[in-house]
């Protein structure tokens, strides 16, 4: 089934065109670019596990994940699915994965492919979350985390009850890079502190009380966007949403570019700064949400 979106993109467009002030504290934009090569590298990696979500949620443990040639460094490290879990109400899916190779646990959220996940992206007001005192969270969002986050976290304790001593990092793309961000706010509450979050083209997650708690929390923040991406611009911040901190802006396009340098990346700090994918007309097409370090669509999701 064919999604038309453009209409939709349209109006949100319209509406992050009014724009709240932003925050006092954190707004700059480093252009001496503070990203090393290793951490270049890493984003390379992890935007091939939100790839590789997009047709790998309907395997069965042991499985070595594939993606029609869009992940080929987790096939390389033969990457093995531990176990799955999708949303009956929300339809939104994910994996938990290992690598042996990089002594990692990766939970994995997939964005949006399905009627029932566009439902969940429309759920725009802001719903009350319990992960902090204050916080408030896309109703759409908090909803598929909220059924999904049984299995998600019985799939995670298992995997490292296996993996004893591996690093556990949570990954996503588009509406699962907004789960990601709810995910890691309390898995790293409940026991998981230090977790590294890695997001492509997420839209904003929650107000600001949410976002500056997700980035003070122990671990780091890469929330990744790409060139005009529109998706990073909504919902609006006249809604009261918030992103967290850091952004890596890959900054100079054009929509179909992936071939990325470390010198390409600007860096953006704060939860409503406007300096790096917020500084251009976002496209009202979603070809640059497509390819953000890796083609998210290579083996699935969307025909953009």
């Amino acid at each position: 089934m064919k999604f038309e979106l453009a209409p939709l993109l349209i109006v949100a467009t319209c509406l992050s065109s009014v724009r709240a002030a932003p925050s006092e504290t954190l707004t700059k934009r480093d252009d001496n670019n503070s990203v090393t090569t290793d951490q270049f590298n890493d984003l390379i990696y992890y935007a091939q596990h939100a790839a590789a979500d997009y047709c790998n949620t309907d395997k069965a443990s042991g499985t070595l994940i594939t993606c029609n040639g869009g992940c080929p460094l987790l096939e390389q490290h033969k990457v093995a699915i531990a176990s799955v879990f999708n949303g009956l109400i929300t339809g939104i899916g994910g994996f938990v994965a290992v690598d042996d190779i990089r002594r990692e646990v990766i939970l994995a959220v997939r964005g949006s492919t399905n009627l029932r996940n566009f439902i969940a992206d429309a759920q725009f007001l802001l719903a009350s979350c319990d992960v902090v005192d204050g916080a408030a969270v896309h109703a759409g969002i908090l909803s598929a985390w909220n059924e999904i986050s049984a299995a998600a976290r019985e799939g995670v304790e298992s995997a490292l009850a296996v993996h004893s001593g591996y690093r556990f990092v949570i990954v996503g793309h588009s509406l699962g890079a907004g789960v990601a961000t709810v995910a890691a706010s309390y898995l790293r509450r409940d026991g998981y502190a230090g977790t590294d979050l890695y997001t492509y083209g997420s839209p904003r997650v929650g107000n600001a009380v949410f976002a500056d708690f997700v980035t003070s929390q122990g671990g780091s923040e890469y929330r990744v966007t790409h060139y005009n991406d529109i998706t990073p611009t909504i919902p609006p911040l006249i809604l009261g949403y918030r992103h967290t901190s850091i952004e890596y802006w890959l900054s100079t396009g054009p929509e179909t570019k992936l071939d990325y340098q470390v010198k390409d990346i600007r860096v953006c700090e704060g939860d409503a700064n406007l300096s790096c994918s917020g500084s251009v007309f976002p496209a009202l097409s979603l070809v640059p949400h497509r390819y953000i370090l890796a083609d998210m669509y290579a083996c699935g999701g969307l025909k953009v």
